[in-house]
């Protein structure tokens, strides 16, 4: 688990690419879409330089592994999806995808793909294995909340007390 973080000045060239769908794209605001790039990328930024800092051996994935929710390969082996600094975690609170924009899986599922989620919590990530969490969802959460204007499955949001069972 990565338990600290370097921050880094994000302003060089960026080199981590946030990936998001076109009908992402079609169902949300030109500034919207800005802000997310911008968290994404700062998140994954700050999650590889704590992992450097830490003596571990990572890589970033290339485009198609992103589209597959693969953002790095930590030891060689060891998959991770890097998700933002969003409002929810900044409320203690992490908000679960189950099912995409198209109707596919969506990052948190029981494929195993990727291994690891890291949610960015600012001054720390939380990270958490994906099937687990998956599973710790079917246990406390709906599977399937509809939202009306998206029509996108999502669970409900879970407290981090709950995630610490992790």
């Amino acid at each position: 688990m990565i338990s600290h973080l370097i921050l880094t000045d994000i302003s060089q060239e960026n080199i981590f690419n946030t990936m998001i769908s076109k009908k992402a794209q079609g169902m949300s605001s030109g500034q919207h879409i800005a802000k997310s790039i911008n968290v994404g990328a700062s998140g994954e930024r700050r999650f590889y330089d704590s992992c450097k800092a830490a003596g571990m051996n990572i890589k970033k994935t290339g485009k198609k592994s992103d589209i597959a929710h693969v953002d790095f390969i930590v030891k060689d082996k060891v998959t991770f999806d890097v998700k933002g600094l969003k409002d929810s975690h900044k409320n203690g609170n992490i908000l679960l995808e189950l099912k995409n924009v198209q109707g596919k899986k969506g990052w948190c599922n029981d494929q195993n793909t990727p291994e690891w989620i890291a949610f960015d919590f600012g001054i720390f990530f939380v990270c958490a294995k994906n099937t687990h969490l998956y599973e710790l969802t079917k246990r406390f959460a709906t599977l399937e909340v509809k939202s009306p204007r998206q029509k996108i499955v999502y669970t409900k949001v879970i407290p981090a007390r709950i995630a610490k069972t992790l």
